[in-house]
This record gives C-alpha cells, sequence and structure tokens, in this order.
C-alpha cells in the first residue's frame, strides 16, 4: 500500500476462500467428476444415501425412537417437547450397521461436540444407542430434538467463536468504562440466544439474521442498546429501533469485536463482513493500526481521501463502503444520535442476508464447525448441505440438520 494510506491501511492479497483451497487435499472422499459442475444451482447431490452403507433403496421415515428428546442429564432439568412423527409404515428394507459404520458412542460424540459443545455422557450415548440411527433422515432428527435442548447455547456460542471469532470480545479492552467484564460475557451470550432463536424460528433464513430487530438483553445490554432493563434478572427478548438496528451485523458483540479501544475504524469493520460473512482469504495484517483523523476532522471525509490512490482503492474499495455504513456505532455498539445516522441499515442486512455467497459463506463455516474439518467450498459435502436445505426452502435449520447426515460429518 502506499504511503498515502494510513488508518486502516490495507496490504497484501484478498480473494475467495475457494481459490485459495484449489487443488488443495481434501480429508474428505475424492470429488467425483461424473457428477454435474460444482457450481451448478439445480444439481441433485445424494450424498445423503451416499454417507450411509446401503444400495440404491428407498429412505423410510425416521424410527419412532426419536420421537423423544434426549436426556436431559445433570446440566438442567427442562423437559422438551417432543417432534411430532407418523406411525411407522410397514418395515423397509433395513441398512446393516450404523452410519459409515461408526460406534455409537462415537456418533453421539460428534453430535453432542457439533450441537452442544460438550462431551457424549453415558446417557446420551444410550439414547442414541436406542435410536440406532441408520438413516439421514433419522441424523436430522437427532440433531433437531439436540437443537431444542438448552445445551445448545453452547454449540451457538462455539460456533460464533469460529465463524465470526466472537471468543476475542472476552479479551478486548476499551476505553469506555462500561465496557465491563459482565457487559462482554453478557454481549456474547445475547449472539448466541440470538442465532438459536433465528435458527429455530419458523423464518429460519439468512435474510432473517441480518435484519431481524428482536434480540435478548439483560439489564447492562439495555443500556447499550437504549431499552428499558428487564424486570427480572437474566434476559430477556425486546424490540429494538429498526431504522438502528438490522440483525446480527449491528450486534454489540460484532461492533466491539470490529472497533478498537477508543474510536471506529470502517475498514476493520468492512474487512470483517468479506472475511466473516463471505469467506474472503483476508491475511492477518491487511488492516493495520493507524493514527485517525485528527480533531474536528469528518472521518468519512478523511478517510476517502486518505485512500484514494488506485492501489489503496484494490482494498478500501471494498471493505470502506460497508464499513462507513457501520461508522454510526460506536467501539461498544451504541447507536450514535444525531442526522447523520444511515438510513438504509436494514437494506445492508438484507442484502447480505440475500447474497448466495453469504448463504455459501453460512454452510461451509457451520460444517467447519460440525465436522472439525477445513473445508472448501467445493467440497462435495458443501454441496450436498447446500443442495438439502434449498430444497427445503433455504432454511439455516435444514442446513444444520443436512450437515449431521453429511460425509465430512460422518465419515472415518
Amino acid at each position: 500500500m502506499g504511503a498515502g494510506c494510513t488508518d486502516g491501511a490495507v496490504t497484501g492479497d484478498v480473494r475467495r476462500g475457494e481459490d485459495l483451497d484449489a487443488g488443495a487435499s481434501s480429508d474428505t472422499a475424492p470429488i467425483d467428476t461424473t457428477r454435474p459442475d460444482l457450481s451448478s444451482k439445480d444439481m441433485i447431490v445424494s450424498e445423503g444415501r451416499d454417507a450411509f452403507p446401503a444400495g440404491d433403496v428407498a429412505l423410510p421415515p425416521p424410527r419412532l425412537c426419536v420421537n423423544r428428546p434426549p436426556p436431559t442429564g445433570k446440566s438442567t432439568t427442562a423437559l422438551l417437547s417432543a417432534v411430532s412423527l407418523s406411525p411407522a409404515p410397514e418395515p423397509a428394507p433395513v441398512l446393516p450397521g450404523s452410519p459409515r459404520g461408526l460406534p455409537t458412542a462415537e456418533i453421539a460424540r460428534r453430535l453432542a461436540a457439533a450441537f452442544w459443545n460438550l462431551p457424549a455422557d453415558s446417557e446420551l450415548v444410550a439414547w442414541v444407542a436406542e435410536c440406532a440411527p441408520r438413516y439421514p433422515s433419522d441424523m436430522a432428527l437427532l440433531a433437531e430434538l439436540m437443537l431444542k435442548d438448552p445445551r445448545a447455547l453452547g454449540g451457538a456460542k462455539a460456533f460464533l467463536d469460529r465463524w465470526l471469532g466472537l471468543d476475542e470480545v472476552a479479551r478486548l479492552q476499551k476505553d469506555d468504562a462500561a465496557f465491563t467484564p459482565t457487559l462482554r460475557a453478557a454481549m456474547q451470550e445475547e449472539t448466541a440466544r440470538f442465532l438459536i432463536d433465528v435458527i429455530l424460528s419458523e423464518r429460519s433464513t439468512l435474510p432473517e439474521l441480518f435484519s431481524r430487530t428482536e434480540t435478548f438483553v439483560d439489564s447492562e445490554l439495555a443500556s447499550i442498546y437504549g431499552v428499558p432493563a428487564p424486570q427480572a434478572a437474566g434476559f430477556s427478548r425486546v424490540a429494538l429501533d429498526a431504522t438502528r438496528r438490522a440483525g446480527l451485523l449491528t450486534h454489540a458483540s460484532v461492533l466491539a469485536k470490529t472497533s478498537l479501544a477508543g474510536r471506529n475504524q470502517p475498514t476493520r469493520r468492512g474487512a470483517f463482513v468479506y472475511g466473516s460473512l463471505f469467506c474472503f482469504e483476508i491475511p492477518p495484517d491487511i488492516v493495520t493500526t493507524r493514527p485517525g483523523p485528527p480533531p474536528n476532522v469528518d472521518a468519512r471525509a478523511w478517510l476517502i481521501a486518505e485512500t484514494a490512490s488506485p492501489e489503496c482503492r484494490q482494498c478500501h474499495g471494498m471493505f470502506d463502503p460497508i464499513g462507513l455504513r457501520l461508522d454510526d456505532y460506536d467501539p461498544i455498539g451504541r447507536a450514535k444520535l444525531g442526522p447523520s445516522f444511515d438510513p438504509d441499515i436494514q437494506k445492508l442486512g438484507q442484502a447480505l442476508g440475500n447474497d448466495e455467497e453469504a448463504f455459501r459463506c453460512f454452510t461451509v463455516s457451520w460444517l467447519r464447525h460440525a465436522s472439525r474439518r477445513m473445508l472448501s467450498a467445493s467440497d462435495p459435502s458443501v454441496r450436498y448441505v447446500i443442495t438439502e436445505s434449498r430444497t427445503k426452502g433455504g432454511r439455516l435449520l435444514d442446513v444444520l440438520l443436512a450437515s449431521a447426515a453429511s460425509q465430512a460429518f460422518l465419515e472415518n
């Protein structure tokens, strides 16, 4: 970057993650070159069946033993509502063995790690053994029941740490005295509760994730969002100002993570969107910390002027337009008051939510978390999960459920 580029200096090469993964070895089965092109939107991928030892047989409805929730164990006493299933028909051909030949304890371990971020205790192993999952639909229903368990909040936190790096919030230092350790923890919990609530809602879609104005706050977070504190201790659902909040991107956790100790850095916020929400590979040193604008100088005009050279605009032209639209929030996520507030924050959320690359990135990020494998966007399991979820309406819930039946999740 030229010498004229100061705040948020950008260096290095920015490429899509799948481009950098090209030619890299995959720890899943080799891609079948006889299948349709990877980019085809209307392809039908049969991995859900391929992931199980079987011939070409029709898949029956799930077994009745999954018609009850997993054991609550010692961590919670909450009882969960069972999923309503139709009675089983006449016995269909039975597939020999469990998925991919995995032992029951290993299936339970993987499910618990992905959806609860916990080890599988003996009760969970016994529950999975009783259900004896043999079909993709069995695995999806086990996953759905586990998502409805309160322990899924731990899985959501672990996923957000991996996807968005929100574990960094606990280590941030800010100049604002309101940024206490309890506020940092509340920010992380809010976003995890929000994610689970969106996934299990009727509108379980990516646009909902980036545009919903309802969230969960405790007394400290309420002051950040400018809403009344809950009357009871803990978290309560609240509706935020739709002109100033739009889903995940305007959560205090995300805004705090993408700012400096005492001021905003629009380039950092824009780079976060490209890196975390579009899965672009952005080198760690691409956004550097330089002195900000002089006092009494308009920050937007200053940043645009300082990065006007063609060399700088290569990256700043991508990051800064988004980052500047998020500049109406202070370093701990408060919305700034005044006439300068961007009126199109909801449009930004809808644009992100409707972007196909953002949907692909969410899928890749979840499958990496669930399978504990570094998968590329062209991996067969990613193709399978995207196709499965798209055929059912593109719900985020279906992304998570299909992942439990994917090759990446089940193979040894």
